[in-house]
Parts: structure tokens; C-alpha cells; sequence
């Protein structure tokens, strides 16, 4: 197992190891790139940052740009003036 992986296998659910270790004897995993494309395709994907900033005055603008179909007031005024 690649050293990237360790983590989530080890955070992975005990049927997630289930299923990997059952996959795992269907295919032939001899060389260092077998191994690697085996690990990179068994949705267990790379960990990411889930935590993000949020911008609550952002959200307000973009709210107050839009009307009440959802389109923004620049979008509404384009398509009148081509009327």
C-alpha cells in the first residue's frame, strides 16, 4: 500500500477494508504502478480540506443582486434593452 493511502485506510469502515481486500485479490498487483493505479481507483481519493471561508457579506450582495427568479438585475436589464 502506497504511503499516501495508509491514513485513509485506516480511517476507512471496516466493510470499506472488506470490499478493498476482496478487490484487491482480483487484480495483479506485482509492479509499483499496479499497486498505485489500484489504490488510485478505489474511491478513496486523496484527503482535502473541507474547510473553507465563508463570506456572509458576499452572500448578502449576491442576494440583493438577484430578483426573485434567481436571475441577476444586470441579466434582466441585457435582455430589455435587446427588447
Amino acid at each position: 500500500m502506497p504511503v499516501e493511502y495508509l491514513g485513509l485506510w485506516e480511517s476507512a469502515s471496516a466493510t470499506q477494508k472488506d470490499a478493498i481486500t476482496r478487490q484487491a485479490k482480483m487484480f495483479r498487483l506485482e509492479t509499483d504502478y499496479q499497486i498505485k493505479n489500484f489504490w488510485q481507483t478505489r474511491g478513496l481519493g486523496k484527503p482535502t480540506e473541507t474547510d473553507s471561508a465563508i463570506n456572509e457579506s458576499k452572500r448578502a450582495e449576491i442576494a440583493r443582486e438577484a430578483n426573485s427568479l434567481g436571475y441577476s438585475n444586470d441579466y434582466v436589464k441585457n435582455i430589455a434593452n435587446r427588447l
